[in-house]
C-alpha cells in the first residue's frame, strides 16, 4: 500500500491506479483485472475463498458485537472499532483447529487470544482488574471493586467525576451450513443478547477508597451450554460536572473487553 503525495485531491480510478484515503492519508494501488466467475470457482483461489468467509464472519461478529452495545459502542469507541474489532476476531481464528474457512468457531479456544481488547486505539488500558468470577451449573457472574482506580489511572485535565460500567455480552459458538459458506450460532436465541451495570458517578479527586461493588451475572434455566461464552467489557465513562449537571466525554471515555467465561 503505497502513500502517494496528493496535491491535487486525487481519489478513485486514474489510468491504471486507484488512489484512496485512509485517516487523513492518500495511498495507491495498482489496478487489476479479475473474473468474478474465476474467483468463485477457481481451484487456484480457493485459499481466498476460505480466507474471505473467516473475515466476512469476524467482520459479522463485530457487527454483532457493537449492536448489543448499542449507542456505548461508539460512546466508548473510536471512529476505527469495527475495523479494529473485525481484525481482532480475525486474527484469532487463526488459532482455531481445523481448516480454514469450514471449521467451527468455539470462542472457549480462541479466549485467550480475544481480551483484552481497547475500544479506543488511542487510549491505552486505565486498569486492568483482578477478575473473580464464579461459575455453577446454572450461573455465571462476576464481581469488581473499583477501589483501585484512582491509584492506577491519570485523569485527564478538566475531568471532575467518573464511573465504571460492566457489561457481558453472549456470543454462542458458531457451525458452518452444510454446504454453504455461510455460518450459524448453535443458540441463536442467546447469541448477542446483553446486559449491563452502571456505577454512581464518583469524584475524581476523592482521596478515599471507593469499595463500588458491581456485579453482573447471568442465570440460565437450565445448565449452561458449553457452546456458550460470555464477554466482559469494563467501561470507564469520565465526566465534567456543571451546575449538579453531568456531561460525560465521549472523546475521553474508554472500555475493554476484560474477560471471556
Amino acid at each position: 500500500m503505497p502513500k502517494a503525495r496528493n496535491p491535487h485531491g486525487l481519489s478513485g480510478k486514474h489510468g491504471d491506479l486507484t488512489f484512496y484515503t485512509r485517516r487523513g492519508k492518500t495511498y495507491y494501488r495498482k489496478n487489476t483485472i479479475l473474473d468474478e466467475e474465476k474467483v468463485k470457482n477457481d481451484p487456484a483461489f480457493e485459499n481466498s475463498r476460505k480466507a474471505g468467509r473467516e473475515f466476512g464472519l469476524a467482520a459479522k461478529l463485530s457487527a454483532t458485537f457493537r449492536t448489543s452495545l448499542g449507542g456505548l459502542s461508539s460512546f466508548w469507541g473510536d471512529g476505527m472499532l469495527h475495523e479494529r474489532l473485525t481484525a481482532h476476531f480475525n486474527k484469532a481464528f487463526k488459532f482455531l483447529p481445523g481448516k480454514r474457512g469450514v471449521r467451527p468457531v468455539s470462542f472457549s479456544d480462541i479466549a485467550p487470544h480475544l481480551s483484552p481488547f481497547s475500544f479506543r486505539e488511542s487510549r491505552g488500558l486505565p486498569f486492568l482488574p483482578p477478575v473473580d468470577v464464579a461459575k455453577n451449573r446454572k450461573t455465571i457472574s462476576l464481581d469488581i471493586s473499583n477501589h483501585y482506580v484512582l491509584d492506577r489511572f491519570k485523569f485527564p485535565k478538566g475531568i471532575s467525576h467518573f464511573s465504571i460500567s460492566i457489561a457481558a455480552i453472549i456470543l454462542s459458538d458458531l457451525k458452518p451450513w452444510e454446504g454453504s459458506s455461510k455460518y450459524h450460532p448453535i443458540h441463536p436465541a442467546l447469541h448477542g443478547t446483553m446486559a449491563i451495570h452502571h456505577s454512581d458517578w464518583y469524584e475524581v479527586e476523592s482521596k478515599e477508597e471507593l469499595p463500588i461493588g458491581l456485579k453482573i451475572s447471568f442465570t440460565f434455566r437450565n445448565k449452561i451450554p458449553d457452546t456458550v461464552s460470555v464477554f466482559f467489557i469494563i467501561g470507564l465513562t469520565l465526566a465534567e460536572e456543571v451546575s449538579n449537571e453531568f456531561y460525560p466525554m465521549r472523546k475521553r471515555s474508554l472500555a475493554f473487553i476484560a474477560g471471556i467465561y
